[in-house]
C-alpha cells in the first residue's frame, strides 16, 4: 500500500507543536484572567480552582514518575510526566497571580495528598503513597513561597488595595 502522505515522525512533530501552541494560548488566557481578577471578590475562588488543578496535575505527574521509577509501568515515556508537570507549574503561577496567598493552593494539595496517601497505604501502592507525600510537601511549601513570589510590588501592581488598580485610566 503506498504511503498516504506525511511520515509518522512529521505527524508526531506537528501534533507536539499544535499541543504546545494550545497550551501556551490557554495558559496565557488564564494568566490574563488572573491578572484582571486580582484583588476582586472572585480572585479567591479562581485561585482555589487553579490550586485544585495544580494539586491534581502535581500528584498525577508524581505518581506517573514514581510508577515508572518502580517499574510498574514502562519508563520510556517522559511526555505524560512533562505535560502534567508543566500544567502543575502553570496553574500554581495562575493561582498565585490571582491571589498572592498560598492558602488557595495548599488546601487542595493537602486534600489530594490525603486521598493519595490513604489509597497508597490501604492498597499497598508505594507510588501513590510517595506521590501523596510529595504533593503535601509542595502544597505546604506554597504557604511560604507563593506570597513572596507573587507579592503585589513584584508584579508591578500599585501598593494600595482596591482591585489592583490605582483608579487612573492607563
Amino acid at each position: 500500500m503506498p504511503e498516504a502522505g506525511l511520515n509518522a515522525g512529521l505527524v508526531t512533530m506537528m501534533i507536539l507543536v499544535m499541543a504546545a501552541a494550545v497550551y501556551a494560548i490557554a495558559t496565557g488566557a488564564l494568566y490574563w484572567i488572573a491578572t484582571k481578577l486580582r484583588g476582586t471578590v472572585v480572585a479567591w475562588p479562581y485561585a482555589f480552582v487553579a490550586g485544585a488543578a495544580a494539586a491534581f496535575a502535581m500528584e498525577f505527574a508524581a505518581e506517573i514518575l514514581l510508577m515508572q521509577t518502580f517499574g510498574v509501568i514502562p519508563g520510556n515515556q517522559p511526555w505524560p510526566v512533562v505535560t502534567w508537570g508543566l500544567i502543575a507549574v502553570a496553574t500554581i503561577a495562575i493561582a498565585g497571580t490571582a491571589m498572592p496567598s498560598g492558602i488557595p493552593i495548599t488546601i487542595p494539595c493537602v486534600i489530594n495528598a490525603l486521598l493519595a496517601l490513604q489509597y497508597g497505604l490501604r492498597l499497598d501502592k508505594p507510588a501513590s503513597t510517595y506521590a501523596g507525600v510529595l504533593t503535601a510537601v509542595v502544597g505546604l511549601s506554597c504557604l511560604f513561597v507563593v506570597p513572596k513570589l507573587f507579592a503585589i510590588e513584584k508584579l508591578g501592581y500599585p501598593e494600595e488595595t482596591g482591585g489592583g488598580r490605582s483608579g487612573k485610566s492607563p
